[in-house]
């Protein structure tokens, strides 16, 4: 709040005005099953204070560990272009907040505003499950390669 408190008013826009511009846990120290616990709590808890941007730090890994000479691991989609349980994650919530926004217009004959919209995420969240199958360590892989 102490960032939103600072700004000085502008008329033309309502709510909040500071967003999240980039979150997320490496998988070489974090294992995916608390990457995507962790994402989802940054994602809650935005949504929640009424952040109108959450954006995750990469897509891709932009971060090599020359020490351990293995990729850090802030992806959605690894190095070998598999898709992490992060990404599934990110995905199923906009599938759900796609057909929530459909329904939402089909009952109500107009588009949710940010409101409506936060309190769709926020239940669309809160019944999400996730399961993990990937490896807990991005360096594990270089033990695969032949």
């Amino acid at each position: 709040n102490h960032l939103e408190t600072s700004l000085r008013p502008k008329p033309a826009i309502t709510g909040k005005r500071v967003f999240i511009g980039e979150y997320g846990f490496d998988a070489r120290r974090t294992p995916e099953d608390q990457r995507v616990e962790k994402a989802t709590q940054v994602i809650r808890i935005g949504l929640e204070w009424g952040c109108p941007f959450i954006l995750s730090w990469a897509v891709y890994n932009n971060e090599y560990n020359f020490e351990d000479i293995c990729e850090n691991g802030y992806w959605l989609i690894d190095n070998n272009g598999f898709k992490q349980p992060l990404w599934y994650t990110h995905h199923d919530f906009l599938n759900r907040a796609r057909v929530a926004v459909e329904e939402f217009f089909a009952v109500n004959a107009r588009f949710p505003d940010f409101s409506d919209y936060r309190s769709l995420a926020l239940h669309i969240l809160t019944n999400m499950t996730n399961s993990s199958n990937s490896l807990e360590n991005p360096c594990d892989r270089l033990s695969m390669i032949p």
